[in-house]
Formats: C-alpha cells, structure tokens, sequence
C-alpha cells in the first residue's frame, strides 16, 4: 500500500545517505588511488547489504549481472505498490522491469558461470512480474523454469505461483501452494488471503470462513519495542470477508449481523456499506 512504499523509501534513503558519508569520509582524508578504489568497492558491497541496490548500481563502474537484478528487484517491489492496481504508470513500470529481467536472465544463461541461484531470482522476480501484470500462463512458464533448476522455491515465488492459479481460475492445485507458504510463515496474510479465495472458489465455504476467522482476529495490535498498542490494518478487511463468505453460503441472517456491528463502529467505511448492499441484495 502506499504506507508502506513510502516506508521502504525512507528506509531507502537512510541508508543511502549512511554509506554516502562513508565514502565521502574516504575521500576527503586523501587515500592513495588503490586505497580509495578499495574504500569505494567497500561501500558499493555495504550499498548492497544495506538494501541499496540502486545506488550500488549507479556508483559502479561494471555492475555486475548480481548487482543489476538487486536493482531491478527493488524496483520491483516499490512498483507492486504503485497506485492503482490497474493504473497506466504502474503497468509501464511494470512493463520496463519485466523487459530488464528478461534481458538479465538471457545474459546469465549466456553467461559460462550459469549462476543457478542468481537464475533462480531473476526467473522468481519476473513471476511476480507476470502476476502483477495478470500475464498468469507467463507466470507459471517462469516458476516451472525456477523449479527445473533444482533449488526450492521462495515463498515468494510460491506466492506468484498461487495467484496465477487463482487468476487461471485452478482453485483445487492453487489451495496446497498457499498452505506451503503458511507452513513457512505462518503470519504471510497475503497467503491466508490467497488459501480463502482457493477455498471459496471451490465453493468450499466453511474452510473458507475459518481461514478468514483467524486472520488477524484481534482488532488492535502491539507494536514496537514500548508495547503501544494500534488497531491491525488487516482487521477490518479480514472480519468483512468474513461476513461476506457467510453471504456467499447463503448465511444472510450471520452475515448482516455481522457487517451491521462493523458499521456502528466504522460508520464511513465504504468497503462495509458495499457488503451490506450486497447482503441486501
């Protein structure tokens, strides 16, 4: 969501900024050329490690294929959070960033090294691409490739797996991917969304409504290190479609029930007035 883009750009630009210093300190006291180029080396790994991947690019003289698919993978988790999902900029990016994957990933079977796990990445990355661009049969095409590599799979990976699934409209193979990812993290709740939709597009809607049940079943939440307390931003999204798959199992009484309580609490939000016109309906 916006939110969080703007908080991997902060984080961004902090440590961009840190390693800047760095090799400004570095230059400034003077060091003989070999020891400078081993300073600016230094802070092009740090940039790397910090997350900065863009700016390690950009301060390389030849950036190796590892630091152009970092780049290009930063960018595109900043574009999946990028407006609307279906907005003209978003999907231009997302264009752009598919492209350069497709090119990195030539120059690297090309490359005599083959690096497996740098192959593994950029085929992993351009899945999430394909999905996000809703190219499903592509998305799949490039987790088979990741698979036939013989590494495991990122949950990541298997996440764009699962959603190409689901947009292919394969609930049933779709359901063990998202299970797969819960074992793995079981607090992934883009996975607990992706198992309830797997459920309740096989119309298996009692699985469905215990999925969503226990996401995020608590309203508030702590968080940081004094133990505050503010509401989980996944509740109220979470207890709405709760109510609505009762709807869909012809639950209508619950349903209402339900989503009435959630409009005496958050009497603007336009995701409930939405459901209880549709329960109504």
């Amino acid at each position: 969501d916006a939110q969080e883009s703007r908080g991997l750009g902060d984080v961004y630009k902090r440590q961009l900024g840190y390693v800047l210093k760095l090799a400004n300190n570095a230059s400034s006291q003077g060091a003989p050329l070999a020891g400078a180029e081993k300073t600016e080396a230094a802070v092009i790994r740090l940039m790397g490690e910090l997350g900065g991947h863009q700016g390690a690019l950009w301060r390389s003289t030849s950036p190796s294929l590892q630091q152009r698919a970092d780049a290009v993978a930063m960018r595109l988790r900043l574009a999946k959070h990028l407006g609307d999902s279906f907005g003209l900029e978003r999907k231009t990016r997302l264009d752009e960033i598919t492209a350069e994957l497709s090119s990195l990933i030539n120059e690297t079977r090309m490359d005599p090294q083959k690096d497996k796990r740098l192959l593994q990445q950029l085929l992993g990355d351009r899945a999430v691409a394909h999905v996000e661009l809703q190219l499903w049969a592509k998305a799949l095409e490039d987790v088979e490739a990741t698979a036939q590599l013989g590494l495991p799979l990122w949950p990541h990976v298997q996440m764009a797996k699962g959603g190409a699934l689901l947009g292919l409209r394969r609930p049933v193979p779709a359901r063990p991917v998202y299970e797969a990812v819960l074992e793995a993290e079981p607090d992934n709740v883009a996975a607990r969304w992706g198992l309830f939709y797997a459920w309740a597009d096989q119309g298996a809607y009692d699985a469905a409504t215990a999925v969503m049940d226990n996401t995020a079943p608590e309203r508030l939440r702590r968080v940081g290190l004094e133990g505050r307390t503010e509401e989980d931003p996944d509740w109220l999204a979470a207890r709405v479609a709760s109510a609505r798959v009762r709807s869909w199992d012809n639950q209508y009484a619950a349903a209402w029930q339900r989503l009435h309580a959630m409009r005496i609490s958050s009497p603007d939000d336009a995701g409930i007035r939405l459901a209880l016109s549709s329960v109504a309906a």
